[in-house]
């Protein structure tokens, strides 16, 4: 079995897990800011201002919105799977 991934172990709790989410979620939203901000600066350069707005709703929207998902089930601080350490 693979142990540790994302730093995720049987003890880790759920809330752990939504919080993790919630981050990326929190990141991709302030990526999102960060990249519509440039692009208003710039906003001569057409070609990219396209490249960025499909970039935003076709990933980072679909990453936060995913995130957010799974953050919702990862809300108590039972160890995931209610496993136990031998």
């Amino acid at each position: 079995m693979v142990g540790g991934t994302l730093g995720i172990k049987a003890e880790t709790k759920k809330s752990e897990i939504g919080k993790y989410f919630s981050d990326i979620a929190d990141t991709m939203e302030f990526v999102k800011n960060k990249l519509q901000t440039e692009v208003a600066k710039n906003s001569k350069y057409e070609k990219v201002k396209t490249v960025v707005d499909e970039f935003i709703t076709g990933t980072l929207d679909r990453i936060a919105t995913g995130a957010k998902e799974a953050a919702k089930g990862a809300t108590t601080d039972a160890a995931i799977g209610n496993a136990k350490q031998n």
